[in-house]
């Protein structure tokens, strides 16, 4: 289906097919649909008007619909366009730009984090992959948002909380 199609582009199960993954991406419905109506005619023994029956002599032609010029994805959208579909990032990690400023200024990578003291002071480098708002319900502060965050970097992800004093 169209769903799993995409996924497979996105993931780059298709990058040795001719065009890149934007272009792909944008002829897919058209694709699937040709291929449909093809295999639907196959079926019901169904012939073209002049004789070209045959879906993969029409391809082999060269008939078969052209890529759109389009640039492929900037790097951080095909990055996280394989992270949404597979779980990890496969050609490269969005942080790779940074690794040497992460090895200059953190002090611990959150794989670390677990075998660490709670009063440890450590510096960690990574991404915000998301932010979650959350009211104080109890205390000095009821009422007062603070924040969750989920933090990646070359290792993994942790949690993180923002108290309400820096979440404003």
């Amino acid at each position: 289906n169209k769903a799993c199609m995409e996924a497979l582009i996105c993931a780059g199960a298709m990058d040795s097919l001719e065009g890149n993954r934007a272009q792909k991406c944008a002829i897919l419905a058209d694709a699937l649909a040709t291929g449909s109506a093809a295999d639907r005619d196959r079926k019901t023994g169904q012939h073209a008007l002049f004789g070209d029956d045959d879906f993969e002599d029409t391809v082999a032609e060269g008939e078969a619909q052209a890529l759109p010029d389009l640039p492929e994805f900037d790097e951080q959208d095909r990055l996280q366009k394989e992270k949404d579909v597979l779980g990890f990032y496969l050609m490269g990690h969005p942080l790779n730009r940074y690794r040497a400023d992460l090895i200059r200024f953190a002090t611990a990578q959150i794989s670390d984090l677990g075998g660490m003291n709670d009063a440890d002071k450590v510096v960690v480098g990574g991404i915000i992959n998301s932010i979650r708002p959350v009211t104080i319900r109890k205390g000095k502060n009821a009422g007062q948002k603070m924040g969750i965050l989920s933090i990646e970097d070359f290792s993994g992800s942790c949690d993180a909380v923002i108290f309400s004093d820096l979440y404003m």
